[in-house]
């Protein structure tokens, strides 16, 4: 069977090669011209032109290409541009802070005016309770708690009486166990397993581990003590990407207002909420509760509720012009420890889009459409296969060819290995690394396994449909969607999951790229659950995840 021939994307402005995309798929996802006109605000299509929200209240499905429609949809409105700012960066949305010390993080409202938004250089996959994720090699998923240090840099541990001890050395016993010593040598007798094994394991699931040093090195243990087996170059801490140029890769989470007023009114019992909502008369409440408060109405209410979390990094005025950019304050390091940077300021810069997660209700699904975007110069694909027009399957060979962000040009790999991670305020090495830019791969190109000729199709077909109607030098056709995934009937996952179940964004999964995508981790173990706080991690419980934008008591709200 001979190959199809294939189109190389080549971005205006930029040294990056791109995708190569199959030109002539089955088109199983068609996106005709009057439906595509009717995106844009104006109904016609134009460069850069301003393109209106999908309908997710009215949203309804004869196929899985209406889920892709909507995702590519939402991508082009907010990306949209509009008086110099782009929605994503308009009074619109809201930046969400960083979780702190108590697992809190805070709406951070956009002014009407340009926005810099705060980013720092950190591996974006977290789990529910907005710490840091490792796999062992049978696939299982476990949460990390780091090790804990003294003010004189020592590990230090609580022994079986509740005393704090310093660690002097640990070793790894013969049955592949951790053994701790004091600074006499003594033995440290730690507690019985069952007293550490964390609430977050015994309610929500992923399991927890605990990281410790040895020699050198981040030893996982799981709540039983057992040592986790795991390949080389997990970050047992956040890990930190670096593009083939030295640019670190920095992280933004937002939501909608939509999202912000739900969220409000659930958590200060406002609003009685079981899931996300999905209906007019869920919109309706919302908008009741946000009129009542200040907030007179929602500029683009249809869009329902949305969380966004999107990768970033630095451009110049060369290769600025292949990116949709924005604004932001970053960290400056001193440089000279290869092996260990210490910031020393701030900067403000141009940041360029690399990736971009979607995820939204709509209509019959409170599970939510998880969707995410790429640019065309990421990453290279690992094997894929598709449907051609004579219906034949094709077979595309994995190929680090050609200039590529995040991998060496023919590069064998290996891929996906962390060589730094965020230490405190500090980025150091991963042991055996120095502060290096590691190889990507995107190892499930459109969200499912390599032989799924079929479910690729879906994508590759609605991307080569939108891509020939999209005005000539649009800066979004610089991006694609790489897939995006729901569950059939809205049932709660990770029954019934539908579309491209196995996605992952090589920027914001570069090292947890599995089986099961976005419900791999926002789905609730041992019972699934539509509870928003069981599917979002930055929404939380009562006292955890996103604070309300303001307390119940202060307005009467309760």
């Amino acid at each position: 069977m001979k190959y199809l021939s294939l189109i190389i994307l080549m971005l205006a402005g930029s040294a990056l090669s791109g995708q190569t995309i199959p030109q002539d798929a089955y088109p199983k996802c068609p996106v005709d011209q009057k439906t595509f006109d009717k995106w844009f605000l104006s109904g016609n299509p134009s460069v850069n032109g301003f393109v209106k929200p999908a309908d997710s209240v009215g949203f309804s499905e004869s196929s899985v290409c209406d889920f892709y429609a909507w995702s590519k949809q939402m991508f082009l409105w907010l990306t949209s541009q509009s008086a110099g700012t782009r929605v994503f960066d308009s009074s619109t949305f809201y930046d969400v802070s960083p979780a702190d010390s108590s697992h809190q993080r805070k709406f951070l409202p956009h002014g009407r005016g340009p926005i810099t938004h705060l980013m720092a250089p950190r591996f974006a996959k977290e789990g529910p309770h907005g710490l840091p994720i490792i796999e062992d090699k049978s696939g299982d998923l476990f949460e990390v708690v780091q090790p804990s240090i003294d003010d004189s840099g020592k590990q230090i541990v609580v022994d079986n009486t509740g005393s704090i001890v310093e660690v002097s050395k640990a070793s790894i016993t013969g049955n592949h166990k951790l053994a701790f010593q004091d600074r006499s040598g003594k033995n440290i007798e730690l507690p019985s397993p069952t007293a550490h094994k964390s609430d977050s394991e015994a309610a929500n699931a992923i399991q927890t581990a605990r990281e410790f040093i040895v020699n050198g090195r981040p030893v996982f243990v799981d709540s039983s003590d057992n040592i986790i087996d795991v390949d080389q170059g997990q970050a047992g801490s956040f890990g930190v990407l670096e593009s083939q140029t030295d640019g670190l890769v920095y992280y933004l989470s937002m939501t909608n207002d939509v999202y912000a007023y739900f969220l409000t009114g659930v958590k200060n019992d406002a609003i009685p909420a079981t899931q996300f909502p999905t209906t007019k008369t869920d919109l309706d409440a919302i908008e009741r509760y946000a009129a009542a408060h200040g907030k007179p109405g929602f500029t683009d209410a249809q869009a329902l509720t949305l969380e966004l979390k999107s990768s970033w990094i630095e451009v110049d005025e060369r290769t600025k012009k292949s990116y949709i950019t924005t604004t932001a304050t970053i960290p400056t390091y001193n440089k000279s420890d290869p092996k260990k940077w210490i910031p020393n300021g701030e900067k403000q810069v141009t940041l360029g889009l690399l990736g971009l997660h979607i995820v939204g209700s709509v209509a019959g699904h409170p599970e939510m459409i998880w969707a995410t975007f790429e640019h065309f110069g990421d990453t290279p694909n690992a094997l894929y296969s598709y449907i051609n027009a004579q219906q034949l399957p094709v077979s595309v060979p994995q190929s680090t060819a050609g200039t590529w962000g995040f991998s060496a040009s023919n590069s064998t790999g290996p891929f996906n290995v962390a060589h730094m991670k965020v230490d405190g305020a500090n980025i150091v090495a991963e042991s055996g690394f120095s502060i290096t830019p590691s190889d990507s791969l995107r190892v499930y190109p459109w969200g499912a396994a390599g032989g799924n000729a079929s479910a690729n199709t879906f994508l590759i077909s609605i991307q080569n449909s939108i891509s020939a109607l999209m005005p000539k030098g649009d800066i979004r056709s610089n991006y694609f969607l790489v897939g995006a995934t729901w569950t059939t009937s809205g049932n709660a996952p990770p029954a019934g999951q539908a579309g491209a179940t196995n996605v992952a964004n090589s920027t914001l999964e570069t090292y947890t790229q599995k089986p099961g995508g976005c419900f791999l981790c926002h789905v609730s173990r041992p019972t699934p659950s539509l509870a928003p706080n069981a599917l979002s991690h930055i929404f939380g419980g009562e006292s955890t995840g996103l604070q309300p934008l303001f307390p119940s008591a202060a307005l009467g709200s309760k």
